[in-house]
């Protein structure tokens, strides 16, 4: 039986094509690119390689003033005391003159929200670096950043002006809905 010219000829040409991709000359010599080409410059291709997993992007707090979210609002009371104001929706505590916290309730009265407010200055306020890990201390002047940490399922912001009247430090977790 005799092969057809035409088929004989695309497979000849598919061979050289797919040895010509691989880097080597139709013949089996293997060429070395020279230094100075962009083919020398190339990496081996990213499906030949696992690609790495995704960092898991942690909060570095996961609770303020010890209490969490989704902790039931009775257990908040147990641990910040009476509340000074509350309704269906949450309660607000102030632990000193300077410092005073506010709790969001879910239908379920569960925590969603948590806001930790310290004014004039306080010294407790802790700072955004203890807060999202980053260092704010060169900048003078107010600071806002809020962080998304979804496998978390919450975020969290932190706020601070530099008045000199009355600094403020705000420092709220929410559940992200």
């Amino acid at each position: 039986m005799k092969l057809s010219s035409m088929p004989l000829r695309l497979a000849f040409s598919a061979v050289i094509l797919v040895i010509g991709l691989a880097g080597g000359s139709a013949f089996g010599q293997t060429t070395t690119p020279d230094q100075n080409t962009p083919d020398s410059q190339t990496q081996p291709a990213a499906a030949s390689q696992p690609a790495p997993a995704a960092p898991i992007n942690r909060p570095l707090i996961e609770s303020l003033e010890k209490i969490t979210i989704g902790m039931p609002y009775a257990e908040v009371k147990k641990v910040l005391g009476k509340p000074d104001v509350e309704d269906d929706r949450g309660g607000y505590f102030t632990p000193t003159k300077t410092h005073s916290i506010q709790i969001g309730l879910d239908s379920e009265k569960k925590v969603r929200t948590i806001a930790s407010m310290f004014t004039d200055g306080d010294k407790q306020a802790p700072s955004i670096a203890e807060v999202l890990g980053t260092d704010a201390s060169a900048e003078t002047g107010d600071v806002y950043k809020i962080e998304r940490y979804d496998n978390a399922g919450i975020w969290i912001a932190y706020s601070r002006t530099n008045s000199k009247d009355k600094p403020m430090t705000v420092i709220t977790m929410r559940k992200v809905e």
